[in-house]
């Protein structure tokens, strides 16, 4: 993909400022549901499992897809 095909994210939605504050930082951060504890991504207003709130929760640069 050439670099004026490429759409470079928001940085400045709101929904997403907890994400990229984290990666100023240096850390990695995921919203997580308070009341389930299930993980969401792409970011959303309630969980949509229990329409829980979120938290953003630091986790580890580590990890298996």
């Amino acid at each position: 993909m050439d670099k004026e095909n490429f759409l470079l994210p928001d940085i400045e939605w709101p929904v997403l400022v907890p994400f990229w504050e984290g990666c100023r930082n240096e850390e990695l951060k995921f919203p997580r549901c308070k009341n389930c504890g299930g993980w969401q991504w792409y970011p959303t207003i309630i969980c949509p499992d229990c329409e829980g709130e979120f938290e953003w929760a630091k986790v580890s640069p580590k990890g298996k897809l």
